[in-house]
Order: C-alpha cells, then structure tokens, then sequence
C-alpha cells in the first residue's frame, strides 16, 4: 500500500481502499470475526461494516486491527484520513443538495430586513382588508388540516404494508420444512466428510459450487441457496442464522454459490454476475470451505488459520 499525504484532495475510492487495508489486516492477525471484534470492544455486525466499507471506523479501532496483526498503525493513518475526509465530504454534499431542494429565500430575506414597512390602512379599508384576512386564514387553515390528513393516510398505508411484509415473511419462515437428513449429506461439489480442527465438518475445495435449491445439511445445521443469497439455517430454528445478501444488483435471483479458486466464496445469477462475496483476498491463496456443524461457515488455509467465517 502506498501511504499518501493528509492534505491532499481525499479520494473517492480511499473508503474500498481502507476496508481492503482492513481485510487483509484481519487475515494477518490470524483471528475470526468474532475473536477480532471482542479485541476492538466492537459487535460482529459492526465490524463486518468496517470491513466491506460501507462504514468509516474510528480510528481506535483501526489501531487494534493493526495490533492484532503486528503492523504498525501509522501505514494506514494517511489512508483512514482519506476516507474519513471522503466520508464527511458526502454528508456536507447530502446535507447541500437537502437545503437546496427546500426553495429558494422568503420575501423577508432580500431588501433591507432592518427597515420595518408601515401600511396606512383608512377606516374606509378596514372591512375589505378583514375580509382579505379572513379568506387567508381560512384557506391557510384548510390547506394544514388537508396535509394532515394526506399524512395521516400515507403514515397509515406504509405501516399496514410493512405489517403484511412482516406477516408473510413470518408465515413463510413458519411455513418452511427444513430438509432434515438422519445423516450428513452434501450436494455442494467438492466436497468430502471430515473435520474442521476438532469439528466435524464438510470440507469444500476450490471449485465447489452449490446451486439454488441444493442443501449441505452437517447436524442440525444446513447450508442452501435460496433467490435472496446463500443462508445458513438451524433445524427447528423459524429464524434464519445467516443471510449473504447482495453487494451489488440487489433483489437479483441468487443461482448458485461458488467456493472460487482463490479462495473466496462469491454468488452470481443466471447471467454470472457477482452478487456478494466474503472477502477479496490480497494475492491468489489455495484454501478450504467448512460448513461445521454448529452452523459457522469458515474459510481455512492450507495450514488452518482462519482467513473469513460469518462469526
């Protein structure tokens, strides 16, 4: 990585540039997601933003990734500046284009705001300028209670549809009949019965893929594709474990994962378009796909450190 000054003009790609310091900072230190998210005193929800730059991460935390794995922090202090300058020019430009979108300056606004107008208005004028009052008020108060009652509709309308979305995502999770096996079964390619470590555990090799529908089922734990991304679930459990998502083209149909030859674990649809992936790897590294029996998906090297795991 090479190290650029703090002044200069910050780049818009320094956030993807820090969250790829920061993936291979977390390779280095040889840890899990979990075990690096009690040293920075983070939740694993967090820290897995950090690492995927969708968020700019303080920088006592950056200092703890360098730690964990023996760097010193001040190769990345020029880059994390980068993305925090980023960060904060896209809030004042959010922040801009909100201001600007609410109209341009009151009649109060030009002129001379300090010099009071006085209008003489003759006992003549004083019924029609009542009149004139009366009319505004009346139309400016027609006008509130209409706004609110649109608001009240629409406020009423998102909160039934967010209620019947709820609703059927819990029939359908309730709905759901696990493809419960009295034995371990894998329909991912590749893959062979053995052990993670001390954990019994299908093992996936570089190539292995597992298209939609198909399921890898070790214990109570199963692993499938499903249209919304790869998802690890526990038999007996309504809610999912885990969810791969999407990290670009989001509500595309998932059509299968694959364990690639560089080692990382991506999704693609129909038309071989990448959908999300666990990490990018900072130089070509052969390594090995576990789905353990407690439900954690792990990605090893040759040697068994961990280099990714969704906890």
């Amino acid at each position: 990585m090479t190290d650029e000054p703090n002044g200069g003009a910050p780049r818009a790609d320094a956030k993807q540039e820090l969250a790829e310091e920061l993936q291979r900072l977390r390779v280095r230190s040889g840890k899990s997601l979990r075990e690096l998210a009690v040293c920075t005193h983070s939740s694993d929800s967090s820290l897995s933003r950090y690492l995927t730059g969708q968020v700019v991460p303080p920088w006592r935390t950056v200092e703890t990734l360098c730690g964990a794995a023996g760097e010193d922090p001040g190769t990345v202090k020029a880059l994390w500046n980068q993305a925090r300058s980023v960060r904060i020019l896209d809030k004042l430009q959010s922040q801009g284009s909100t201001q600007r979108s609410a109209g341009g300056p009151s009649p109060q606004s030009s002129g001379h705001p300090d010099r009071a107008v006085s209008v003489a208005v003759t006992p003549s004028d004083q019924p029609s300028v009542l009149r004139r009052r009366s009319i505004w008020i009346a139309a400016a108060a027609f006008g509130v209670i209409t706004l609110m009652a649109a608001t009240g509709l629409v406020v009423r309308q998102l909160t039934i549809t967010s209620m019947e979305d709820r609703f059927a995502r819990e029939r359908a999770a309730a709905a759901f009949v696990p493809p419960v096996s009295d034995s371990p079964k894998c329909q991912f390619s590749h893959s062979r019965l053995g052990k993670a470590l001390w954990m019994e555990a299908f093992v996936i090799d570089p190539g292995g893929t597992l298209k939609r529908g198909e399921v890898c089922q070790i214990g109570r734990a199963y692993v499938t594709v499903e249209e919304d991304g790869l998802t690890v679930r526990i038999v007996g459990h309504r809610d999912v474990e885990w969810k791969s998502g999407w990290f670009s083209r989001r509500g595309a149909k998932t059509d299968r994962a694959v364990f690639t030859t560089d080692g990382r674990l991506s999704t693609y649809d129909a038309t071989d378009t990448e959908l999300w992936v666990s990490h990018r790897p900072t130089r070509a590294a052969e390594g090995q796909l576990a789905i353990q029996s407690d439900g954690n998906l792990v990605i090893y090297s040759k040697d068994w450190l961990h280099l990714w795991a969704i906890r």
